[in-house]
């Protein structure tokens, strides 16, 4: 094997225009495939921080059955004990408690149906996006007992400004009737209809009071240090919860928002159909060399089996040409798409005439791509299999020559 190994490495030497093609053509398909998986990546990090931030959070807390029902009555007792866990665990960068309730709100003949939630001020600022999304007035504050902000839509629609009264009426948990005079205090563009059209957000204990939920919440909303690591924490700390009370679980953004996750999952698809293509086109072109390269070295095999070279010996000696080739292909362009990706991790490639638009609902107007272990080893591995492949054909040709019919071509 050393003996092979050693002229396979000679002979990628000895016709270099041939192997410096095949080479460029491994490094660019290589250095393409990781910058756009890179890209791919980057782009589904910040949609699924943008949707945690706007609206789950990494993970939730919630009763057993609040995801499938929205049951009000199905709460979250005692949050204060649920936070004090959170905040123990290394990977939380904070916890905001919320509830979420439909209720009709009116001013004067007007009155739509809307969704009021309610949450803590100060731990909201830590964990969404929201307070940056505030178009005209400001965010609530701890000490702001009918101070509300609502959705952008739903101001024009109740021609509703800053400092005017709205009323808020709905069905406590109890079966009492939840109303309350409220004020404008800001109003919020979040870039998502349903939240922009029917969002009434306003601070926790007012609301814990109107709903009869003194000391109960619908969820607690967790945010983590990465949306990478929301599996391990999820395991890490599913056991603490429970711990406080069994009907309690946690629950992860895909389980909260499927929506986003399906969306992603089939995007990835149309990305890998790309990377696909991509390979296809290198494999060709590969393959179109390796058949020249065999068909060209015909006298070669020919000596060589003639002087008792086993046929199978050639064609792993051709096997390990491609394999030589591949890593040196690879490594060329694992360090140039690596670099380029690294970059503009850091540099950002602006979206040209969206930076307004971007920044109006608090998003990045820049893509930045990232760079794991997992994109190397997912291109390594569909390098690796097409260049195999594609070497494959030509080797398993020359296992089937014969000696007399290889040594015509003396």
């Amino acid at each position: 094997m050393r003996l092979l190994l050693a002229m396979a490495w000679r002979n990628l030497g000895r016709n270099r225009r041939r192997t410096a093609i095949n080479l460029c053509a491994i490094a660019f398909a290589t250095m393409t495939m990781i910058f756009m998986t890179g890209m791919q990546a980057g782009s589904y990090d910040q949609m699924i921080d943008s949707s945690v931030r706007m609206q789950t959070g990494h993970l939730q807390v919630q009763a057993a059955g609040y995801l499938e029902n929205e049951d009000i009555n199905l709460t979250v007792d005692a949050p204060e004990r649920v936070y004090a866990a959170l905040d123990a665990q290394p990977g939380v960068v904070g916890a905001v408690a919320r509830i979420t309730t439909g209720m009709l709100v009116a001013k004067g003949d007007s009155s739509f149906v809307a969704v009021v939630i309610g949450t803590d001020a100060a731990r909201e600022r830590q964990v969404s996006t929201w307070p940056r999304l505030v178009r005209q007035g400001e965010f609530i504050t701890d000490a702001d007992r009918d101070g509300v902000l609502i959705g952008e839509k739903l101001a024009t629609n109740l021609a509703a400004g800053l400092g005017d009264e709205l009323v808020l009426l709905g069905q406590a948990i109890d079966g009492s009737i939840a109303a309350a005079k409220v004020r404008v205090r800001g109003v919020i563009r979040t870039g998502l209809p349903e939240l922009d059209r029917m969002a009434v957000i306003m601070n926790l204990a007012p609301l814990q009071s109107m709903m009869a939920m003194e000391g109960r919440v619908s969820v607690v909303a967790v945010l983590l240090d990465s949306h990478r690591r929301v599996e391990p924490l999820k395991a890490a700390l599913a056991p603490r919860i429970a711990a406080l009370s069994p009907d309690l679980r946690v629950l992860d953004w895909k389980q909260v928002a499927p929506g986003l996750d399906q969306g992603i999952q089939l995007d990835s698809v149309s990305g890998k159909v790309m990377v696909f293509l991509l390979l296809l086109v290198v494999a060709f072109g590969i393959l179109n060399t390796f058949l020249m390269s065999a068909f060209e070295r015909f006298r070669e095999f020919g000596v060589m089996m003639a002087i008792g070279v086993k046929p199978r010996a050639c064609g792993l000696l051709l096997l390990l040409e491609s394999q030589l080739l591949t890593a040196a292909g690879f490594l060329i362009g694992l360090l140039i798409g690596g670099a380029l990706t690294l970059y503009f991790a850091r540099a950002g490639i602006p979206i040209k005439g969206a930076e307004e638009y971007m920044a109006q609902y608090g998003l990045s107007s820049s893509m930045y791509p990232v760079l794991t272990a997992g994109i190397v080893g997912f291109v390594l591995l569909q390098v690796w299999l097409v260049t195999t492949a594609v070497a494959g054909y030509p080797a398993w040709k020359i296992t089937r020559f014969r000696p007399l019919e290889a040594l015509r071509h003396l």
